[in-house]
């Protein structure tokens, strides 16, 4: 009766043990070094970006738009808005006269005068 008194499968559990102990030291240590990066918030990212405003016109009787603000300028050179133009966007209560609202009025300003 020959038995066998190998080792081997007691050598590989204690290999998958501390390969074990190992992986959970290295995940251990990202976690704390991720824990102590500054990580941008969502808060920081919103407050360095703003979302440009649309705006709309009221141009021969026709509400037009959305328009982004460079767009608002063209029409502003072209003379299709002039100070009297009907102006909206998101969060003005009401329409109003495009002189009367400061985003806009300031674009009238790079206007150069009719000659």
């Amino acid at each position: 009766m020959n038995q066998d008194y190998s080792f081997a499968p007691i050598e590989r559990l204690m290999e998958f043990g501390m390969s074990m102990a190992v992986a959970n030291q290295m995940i251990q240590t990202m976690n704390e070094v991720l824990a102590k990066s500054n990580k941008p918030s969502l808060q920081n990212v919103t407050s360095q970006y703003q979302v440009p405003k649309s705006y709309y016109v009221v141009i021969n009787d026709i509400t037009q738009g959305p328009f982004s603000e460079n767009e608002i300028s063209g029409y502003i050179f072209t003379d299709k808005i002039n100070e009297n133009t009907f102006i909206w966007h998101d969060g003005m209560a009401h329409w109003e006269l495009s002189k009367d609202v400061s985003e806009v009025a300031k674009l009238f300003l790079l206007k150069p005068p009719k000659l």
